[in-house]
Order: structure tokens, then C-alpha cells, then sequence
């Protein structure tokens, strides 16, 4: 049987969960009287709390009085609202009115035009075993470790609900499905404080919450609680008084940081949480680390010689206070010695990726080093440089970054002190050039006859090459790029201006991020820009539409077409059809001039059509047909 000692109390202060959240909301009225427990919540908080005298109501509100508690709200329209102990009324705009929503007990509403009092309508009875999760717990009962003849501080609980709740009932039991050893303790508040925890042990707990009507509207996840007995921590690693040794370079600095890893006793709880302290004197007054960690490990990096100690306790309550016995264990100083400096035997090195023929940067062997570390520079002094590490002493250009730079070598050895740098040479590392796929032609056509050309946008595209970050890009109209506009991208197209017609050069090549060259210019490709003026359509002169035309020979009569000439015409062609729709075209010609010479025509009606045409293709529309018709032989009758 699960028997410990519980007191629940009530926690008024919800700001550190929530904002203030009152700015900005408009008043309806003001607390008038009050006597005993009446509390108000606000629309942005969850949490009710006590109620003052004068204090100001907003539309979201709501008020409770408790067991033999009333209180007055005065509204600004003058209206007063009087409520009756064990009452809830919640302050609601409606489509525009104004409303009293009087969840339970008892209210008057007097002398108000604005507010309209409801009473709400009681629920349906729910079902305990299919209630919804609708509390969640904010603060729920933790698993303790409990230390040898030690009790633990009481439990300390808080829940949160999503659905109107006016009351709970707490529940601990031994047995999940919570039969009839459960003890059972109801409160109006959302948090629980217990005087003790059992010893040893494990409870399960739940919270149910109940509506005004004293129904259940909703249940709490079951939390399990485990109670185990448990000593403090104990340090595993380092071994007691064990040394460790630390690089250190001929002025006594050290080489680098060293590594000490700290292990304990794992605690058997679940979700356990540590206190770490290393400190240079025994009495902990020296720290150098002071942290929190989840697991049973931590690793130092050391650079200083002398005596450590370690101490690491296990955070959970009663436990907190209680420190493993400390650890001693030291670090030692040992010198290293100096490699001698490399000899480069490459004073300069060229090539470019991907590399045909492999090239390399070639250095002498240095006694005792394990390892060569290359820097490269783009300046000399080298205040920023790229390391690359390699065993042997010969290095493939694949392996350099791409670039100019001023390169130095450098012996390395674990336990020595790395050399001093090498001579520094120059490297030129570059890649193959971008290879140009398109350069976009255009052929525009003006608006009108006398349209200037406008300036117009082609697209320049071409392949990505080895993890370039930026291109770029140069045109030009004459082939050597004497004169020539440059554009940088980041892409592999670019949309470049041409700004009269005519041929156009382009070419790109590749650029670091910090815009200096990685590759040479790629072969050129070559664009036109053509610009054409439309033509206007041919007016017909002669013969004109309705025209008749006789002849007195009745063979072969001959006569002229004319029409006007067209701006920019360089010649026109003709139809002669019997068809006004020239299908089909009885006779096509071809004319440099604005005239042409008609034989062999056939009598009868006839219909003719004219166009104008440039050398670069240009073609006007066809002139309206004009009709005409051919009589010959004799006159007319009466002539």
C-alpha cells in the first residue's frame, strides 16, 4: 500500500510561462466589491489569479468566486453585474454584442444597454476510460536516486489544460490501472506539492480534470516514478595518482593541448544528470572546469604541467550535495626536439588540372620527420595559408589548390617540434579553360521603315569546369579582343548587351571567389547581330482597279504595270491571277524597278497584285488586287 503525506496549495504567479499580455486591450469595466476568494484570467494567460479592488475587466475575461465569496463589476455603460458565490462568468463579443456568457452559478445584470447575460447550457457526462489527453504536465514527478539512510523533499507537480477545467483529482497508486489501493486527492488548482516521497519505491500518477458540472472533460498521460537507493559517483579514469606526459617545444611552451579523458560510475536512473569539477589545488578553489554533463565521461585538453584533482556528483535532488572522493593525477612537461629545415628541390612549378602529364614539387628527406605539411600563400609572408599534409617527400600539383601562390614546406614528427619552413617558390596551378556551347544570334525586325536598331540581350552559355565558383566573361566586336567589355558570373550562362548590329566575338574563362584567373581564355565564339526595317506595301499605279483596257490587235497585246517604289526595296514581285484569290496564279514575275512589261496576256478580267522585297529577306504584304480587263479586235459597238 502506497501511504505518504500530500498538501496541495495553489501557485498564483504565471509570468514566468507568460508575457504580461495586457497593453493594447480596450477596458469594459472595473471591479466594484469583492469579498473573499474571487480571481480573474485574462485571454493570454492560463493561470487564474486573486482579484483587486478597481481592478479593469477586458473582452476575454473571465471571473470565479469561490465558496462564500461574491464581488461587483461596474461596466463603463453603467451597468453592474453582481455574481453569487461558486460563479464563473466569461466577458465574449458575439457578431458585435456584447455578452455575459455565466458558465455556472448565479448572476444579475442591472441598468446595462451594451451586455446581454447567457447562461450556458450543461454537458453530457463523459466516459472516463475514453477521455482525451487534453492535460499535459509541465512539471511531472521525477525518478530519484535515494542515498543510504536518506529521505527525499516531497513532489513538486504542475499540469497544464487545453479544455476548460474547473476542477482535478490527483491519483497515486502502485498499480497502473489505478484499482482500489489509489489515493485520490481533488483540488481546484493546477499544481500539487507533497510533504514526503515513499522510500524504495515507484507510484504512478495521473490527473483528471472536471468541468462546472463536475463531470470529467479530461485525463493526463500516467506518469511512472521510480524511488532506487543508489551510492555517489565514483572516478573510474584516471587511475589514482597516474601521470601523463605533455609535448612541450624548446621555449617550454607546449606543442599542443593534451587530452585527458574522466569516466565514473554510471548512476542506474534513467535521464541522469552530472557535476563536474577539476580544479588545480585540493580544496577546489582553483577550477578550471565547472560544467554539467549527461553521461558517465568527459574529456580535458590540458596545457599546463603540474597536479589535477576531479570530483563529480550525481544532480538529483537530495543527491545533489553528495561529491565522489576527489582524484588526483598529474601532467608532466617532456621537451621535444627540433627537425631540421627541408631543402625544396622544385624552384618553380606549373600545371593545370586535370593533368595530362603528372608534375610534382620535390623536397629532401629530413631525419626523423614522419610527415611534410605544405603551405601555400597568396602572399608572401604567408598571414593566410593552406595546409596539405602528405608522408612522402614529393607532392603531385593534383593535390595544390588552384591559383598562384608562394609555397614553403615544413617537417613534422608526433613527438618533436616541427621544423622551421622551407625556401619559399612560386606555384601556378591552373585549370582548362570553359568551352564556349552558345552564343545567341538575333535578327530583329524594326517597327516602322525609319526604326534605328535598338540595343538587344543574347545569352552566352558554356561547360562547367572543376568546382569553379566564378567565370568570366569578355566580348568584343573584332576577334582580338582589343577593345572588349568583361562581365562576371557565377552560373555557366550569362545574358550579355549588344548594343549596335553587326559581329560580335565572346569568350570566358574561369576565376577563384576572389575573382583572380584559374584557367585561360577558351577558344571564341562568334554572334550576329542583324537589324531589318520592315517594308511598306506597293500602291498600285497602272492599270488601276476597275480599269478596261482595249486593243486593237487581237494577238499577244502588250502593256506596262506600274506601282510606286518602296523605301528600301531592293525588288518586287508581281501575280496575275484570274482569281481574286490568285488561285491560281496565272503569272508570277520578278521586277528590280517599280514597272514591269506585261505580254501574252489572256482577254477577259484579270486581277493583279504587287510586293516588295529586300536583299536580307525582308518582305512587305501583298498590295489590295486590283482588277482590270482586257478587251481587243474590234471597237466597241457605236465606235
Amino acid at each position: 500500500t502506497l501511504v505518504f503525506l500530500l498538501a496541495a496549495y495553489f501557485l498564483y504567479d504565471d509570468s514566468l510561462l507568460f508575457g504580461d499580455g495586457e497593453s493594447g486591450r480596450k477596458p469594459i469595466g472595473s471591479i466594484s466589491l469583492l469579498q473573499n476568494d474571487v480571481r480573474k484570467k485574462s485571454a493570454q494567460k492560463f493561470v487564474w489569479k486573486t482579484s483587486k479592488l478597481k481592478e479593469k475587466i477586458a473582452l476575454g475575461d473571465a471571473i470565479f468566486t469561490g465558496e462564500k465569496s461574491s464581488t461587483e463589476i461596474r461596466f463603463l455603460d453603467g451597468g453592474v453585474l453582481t455574481l453569487g458565490a461558486n460563479s464563473l462568468v466569461v466577458f465574449t463579443d458575439v457578431g458585435g454584442q456584447l455578452q455575459l456568457d455565466l458558465k455556472y452559478g448565479q448572476g444579475e445584470l442591472v441598468g446595462s444597454s451594451q451586455f446581454q447575460l447567457i447562461q450556458e447550457q450543461p454537458k453530457k457526462k463523459i466516459d472516463l476510460n475514453s477521455l482525451p489527453e487534453t492535460i499535459r504536465w509541465v512539471k511531472a514527478p521525477p525518478s530519484h536516486a535515494i542515498p543510504p539512510k536518506k529521505t527525499l523533499e516531497g513532489i513538486d507537480m504542475k499540469w497544464k489544460s487545453f479544455e476548460f477545467h474547473s476542477s482535478y483529482l490527483i491519483q497515486f497508486s502502485q498499480s497502473e490501472i489505478f484499482g482500489k489501493e489509489t489515493l485520490d486527492i481533488p483540488t481546484q488548482f493546477n499544481t500539487l506539492k507533497t510533504r514526503t516521497y515513499p522510500s524504495s519505491s515507484y507510484f504512478y500518477t495521473r490527473v483528471i480534470g472536471f468541468n462546472t458540472l463536475g463531470e470529467p472533460a479530461g485525463v493526463s498521460a500516467i506518469m511512472k516514478t521510480v524511488m532506487i537507493q543508489t551510492p555517489a559517483p565514483e572516478i573510474l579514469t584516471p587511475m589514482a595518482g597516474e601521470s601523463f606526459s605533455l609535448p612541450l617545444i624548446a621555449d617550454g611552451r607546449p606543442k599542443s593541448t593534451l587530452p585527458v579523458k574522466l569516466t565514473w560510475t554510471p548512476s542506474p536512473l534513467e535521464n541522469s544528470f552530472y557535476q563536474l569539477q577539476v580544479s588545480r589545488d585540493l580544496d577546489f578553489k582553483q577550477l578550471i572546469v565547472d560544467t554539467q554533463m549527461s553521461l558517465p565521461q568527459y574529456t580535458l585538453n590540458l596545457s599546463a604541467v603540474g597536479p589535477y584533482y576531479a570530483r563529480v556528483k550525481l544532480l538529483n535532488s537530495s543527491l545533489a550535495h553528495v561529491w565522489s572522493r576527489e582524484r588526483k593525477f598529474s601532467i608532466n612537461g617532456e621537451e621535444q626536439k627540433k627537425l631540421d629545415q627541408p631543402v625544396i628541390l622544385t624552384r618553380k612549378a606549373e600545371g593545370t588540372k586535370p593533368h595530362r602529364k603528372e608534375k610534382f614539387l620535390e623536397w629532401k628527406s629530413v631525419p626523423g620527420a614522419e610527415s611534410y605539411i605544405l603551405e601555400f600563400s597568396s602572399d608572401a609572408r604567408f598571414n593566410e595559408f593552406t595546409e596539405v599534409e602528405t608522408e612522402r617527400e614529393i607532392l603531385s600539383l593534383s593535390k595544390v589548390p588552384i591559383g598562384d601562390f608562394f609555397a614553403r614546406v615544413k617537417a613534422s614528427a608526433p613527438d618533436k617540434e616541427e621544423s622551421d619552413p622551407s625556401d619559399v617558390i612560386e606555384v601556378h596551378v591552373r585549370i582548362r579553360p570553359p568551352q564556349l556551347k552558345q552564343f545567341e544570334n538575333f535578327e530583329v525586325l524594326g517597327e516602322t521603315a525609319d526604326s534605328p536598331p535598338a540595343p538587344v540581350t543574347s545569352l552566352i552559355s558554356w561547360k562547367p569546369v572543376l568546382a569553379s565558383p566564378k567565370y568570366e566573361v569578355q566580348i568584343s566586336r573584332d576577334p582580338q579582343f582589343q577593345e572588349s567589355q568583361s562581365f562576371v558570373s557565377t552560373r555557366t550562362s550569362i545574358e550579355v548587351p549588344l548594343n549596335e548590329p553587326g559581329d560580335y566575338y565572346s569568350r570566358v574563362r574561369a576565376l577563384s571567389s576572389s575573382q583572380k584567373p584559374w584557367s585561360e581564355y577558351s577558344a571564341p565564339l562568334k554572334a550576329q547581330y542583324k537589324f531589318l526595317n520592315p517594308l511598306g506595301t506597293p500602291k498600285v499605279l497602272e492599270p488601276m482597279n476597275e480599269m478596261t483596257l482595249y486593243f486593237q490587235r487581237s494577238e499577244n497585246p502588250n502593256f506596262w504595270l506600274e506601282w510606286e517604289s518602296v523605301k528600301n526595296a531592293d525588288s518586287y514581285r508581281i501575280q496575275i491571277s484570274q482569281s481574286p484569290t490568285f488561285e491560281p496564279v496565272l503569272t508570277e514575275l520578278e521586277s528590280q524597278k517599280n514597272r514591269k512589261l506585261l505580254k501574252e496576256v489572256p482577254q477577259g478580267n484579270l486581277y493583279w497584285r504587287v510586293m516588295a522585297k529586300s536583299n536580307q529577306g525582308v518582305e512587305s504584304e501583298w498590295s489590295p488586287p486590283a482588277k482590270f480587263k482586257i478587251l481587243s479586235g474590234r471597237t466597241p459597238a457605236g465606235r
